[in-house]
């Protein structure tokens, strides 16, 4: 479990690349799912990527840059990522709402 301001979050999924582990988390208290890619290479390096709503797209916590999709009411799903050595991450945004995400 890992935690974010004052929400804790359960890993769903994981992915393994050759310099990064992704995480498929979801939110113990509200449901809110988020991507957390972090280096095997630092720890000094990760990214979130989440579904929240916000008003800027993108801010830095300490070591930590968090990226936001401006979507609601939609689901995560992991994206076939099948190479070891990738470099970009695929990832599945459904939503019942808005048709085309």
């Amino acid at each position: 479990t890992t935690t974010t301001t004052t929400e804790s979050f359960f890993i769903e999924e994981i992915d393994l690349f050759r310099n990064y582990l992704v995480y498929y988390e979801r939110s113990n208290v509200t449901g809110t799912q988020q991507i957390r890619i972090t280096s095997r290479l630092t720890t000094k390096q990760e990214s979130i990527l989440t579904l929240q709503s916000s008003s800027s797209s993108s801010f830095q916590k300490n070591s930590t840059k968090y990226h936001y999709l401006n979507t609601s009411s939609s689901a995560i799903q992991m994206g076939g990522n099948i190479w070891y050595d990738a470099t970009k991450l695929y990832f599945k945004v459904e939503s019942s709402i808005h048709m085309g995400v």
